[in-house]
C-alpha cells in the first residue's frame, strides 16, 4: 500500500463533528481498496491523527514488539495509543465524524486545518498550530543537522 498523504488545507467540522476530508487524499484511500481509519490523538502534538487502518495496525504490532509493558513510559505510550483510537469510516460524501473526546482534548472546535504527512493525516486547531510552530522553531540548520544524522 501506498500512502503519501501531502499539502494543508482549511476546513470546518459541522455541527454533527463531520469533517470533510480532501479528495486529494481520499483518493489514496480508493487507489488501496481501503475505506477504515483510525483517528487518535497523537503521541507527539495536541492534534488528532488520522491513520489507513492498515498503517495503525502496521504501527501497533510494532509499538507490541518494540515497547515493554513492565515499563511505564513505555507503557504509557501503549495505553494512550489504544485509549484515545476511533474507528473511521468514509460516508458518500467523503466526510468522517471526529469523537467528541478527541476534539476536546485537542482543543479543536470549527475550524481545523488538515495536514498531510506522509502516511497519516493531522488535524489541527489552526491556532495551536500556529502556537507550536513557534515553540518549535526549528533552523534551517537544525534541518541540515536531521537529514545528515539520519544520511539524507
Amino acid at each position: 500500500m501506498k500512502y503519501h498523504f501531502k499539502g494543508s488545507s482549511d476546513h470546518t467540522i459541522d455541527n454533527k463533528n463531520r469533517l470533510n476530508i480532501p479528495a486529494k487524499y481520499r483518493k489514496f484511500f480508493q487507489e488501496n481498496n481501503e475505506n477504515d481509519l483510525v483517528a487518535t490523538l497523537s503521541l507527539t502534538d495536541p492534534c488528532i491523527s488520522l491513520y489507513p487502518l492498515s498503517i495503525y495496525e502496521n504501527l501497533t504490532e510494532s509499538f507490541k514488539e518494540k515497547l515493554s509493558k513492565l515499563d511505564d513510559r513505555q507503557t504509557w505510550i501503549l495505553r494512550n495509543w489504544s485509549k484515545n483510537a476511533d474507528d473511521c469510516t468514509f460516508d458518500k460524501q467523503g466526510r468522517i465524524i471526529l469523537s467528541a473526546k478527541l476534539k476536546e482534548m485537542t482543543k479543536i472546535n470549527k475550524d481545523v486545518i488538515i495536514i498531510g504527512t506522509i502516511d497519516q493525516i493531522e488535524i489541527w486547531d489552526p491556532q495551536i498550530l500556529e502556537k507550536r510552530e513557534k515553540e518549535i522553531n526549528i533552523s534551517s540548520q537544525d534541518l541540515r543537522n536531521l537529514a545528515s544524522e539520519r544520511g539524507l
